[in-house]
């Protein structure tokens, strides 16, 4: 609840942290617009030694986004479920070499571990899901 006091605007603390928040959400965000795909943020993954190991994420733009999906042979309504995303073993590996420009990544991570490389792909990319949309199962007739 905001407050005048002596000609001054008080914001209650609540208020005040949702601005402060919101500022550090914009500040990100426009970190990420100016580096473009320069973007990137470290991920621990496990090699096939067996030790863990600190991996450097890059953001992904469309066009190779569309060359991992292509890949990994899955199509555009698949794109819509954040979790079919997440599941799609092949999509993982497609993108983790484009991610981490490593083009051997997938041969020194243990199975899986391609899966952390594609959830911080989309985290930091930003991808937009969409919610599911109404479809009905037998289509209305219209009335005379």
């Amino acid at each position: 609840m905001e407050n005048f006091k002596g000609g001054e605007k008080q914001v209650s603390e609540e208020k005040r942290k949702e601005i402060l928040e919101r500022r550090e959400a914009h500040r990100k965000l426009s970190e990420r617009i100016l580096a473009g795909t320069e973007y990137s943020e470290t991920i621990v993954v496990k090699g096939i030694d067996n030790q863990d190991h600190e991996v450097t994420v890059y953001a992904v733009n469309d066009e190779d986004y569309r060359k991992a999906i292509k890949i990994a042979g899955m199509e555009s309504k698949d794109l819509l479920d954040r979790n079919a995303v997440l599941a799609h073993w092949g999509l993982a590996n497609a993108i983790a070499p484009i991610a981490t420009r490593d083009p051997d990544i997938c041969k020194v991570i243990k199975p899986a571990q391609s899966f952390k490389i594609l959830e911080k792909v989309i985290e930091i990319s930003d991808f937009p899901f969409r919610a599911p949309t109404d479809v009905r199962e037998k289509p209305i007739q219209p009335t005379a």
